[in-house]
């Protein structure tokens, strides 16, 4: 009953996604000829709504607590720094802390109808992890975009972690945030999964819990080998902290 719940559920997204690209997407780039902030609006509140929509089939609510005036920094460039442990961590993030930002995203998804464009609309990045020369260019051109006034969304632990346990953080997904001199909004979620990776029942509601923490700015430290891996480890430890108490 479970898989045949999810197979539904899948539908259902899936045809809202379609719908997101007609009512979202292609007014989007049509808007954008004459005014790409106006077209920026348009996309985020259709952006909103799927993931409203998301969260109402699978059940999902969201409770976002901590330093919620964090959320939408205007006083320069901003990263917020998340952990990653489902696919539904990018609809809390959209729908319910309603954070306009861009996603640091797997080249991958670049090949994804209608996601890449999307995430190329919302001033996102796909970086490839497997060449070292490449992934450096993005994440040049990402800061460029997040020192203009577009923030991001960083997965820091570089991919998504299928126990619900937290991962290492990988040190190079810092660089676009000490490239573009961005405060980092670390925002740590738990509780998710068990509204689509971990269902064990048909009809269950889950509750995932948003905590946004304190900003690091990058600008207090010297660009210094020592003191930024300093910087990287004390978030990281927060996050976990902050995590495990959740």
């Amino acid at each position: 009953m479970v898989r045949i719940y999810k197979f539904f559920i899948a539908i259902l997204v899936a045809l809202r996604v379609v719908l997101f690209f007609f009512i979202g997407v292609v007014p989007y780039y049509l808007i954008f000829i004459f005014s790409r902030k106006l077209a920026e609006k348009w996309l985020y509140v259709d952006f909103r709504a799927v993931g409203r929509f998301i969260m109402l089939v699978s059940g999902l609510k969201a409770e976002v607590s901590g330093n919620t005036e964090n959320l939408n920094l205007a006083d320069g460039p901003v990263c917020y720094f998340s952990n990653h442990t489902s696919l539904l961590d990018i609809v809390v993030f959209v729908s319910a802390c309603k954070i306009k930002a861009g996603y640091v995203a797997k080249k991958e998804l670049m090949f994804v109808p209608i996601v890449n464009l999307t995430i190329w609309a919302l001033h996102g990045v796909f970086i490839d992890r497997r060449n070292l020369k490449k992934s450096v260019a993005s994440i040049g051109k990402a800061a460029e975009s997040v020192k203009k006034g577009h923030p991001v969304v960083i997965f820091p632990e570089g991919t998504r972690s299928k126990t619900g346990k937290l991962l290492p953080f990988k040190r190079g997904s810092f660089r676009l945030a000490t490239k573009s001199g961005a405060k980092i909004v670390p925002l740590v979620i738990k509780g998710a999964r068990p509204a689509l990776e971990d269902r064990r029942k048909v009809f269950v509601r889950t509750t995932a819990r948003v905590f946004v923490g304190n900003v690091y700015d990058v600008k207090n430290y010297k660009k210094t080998r020592e003191e930024l891996n300093n910087m990287c480890e004390s978030l990281e430890k927060d996050v976990n902290n902050i995590y495990n108490n959740l």
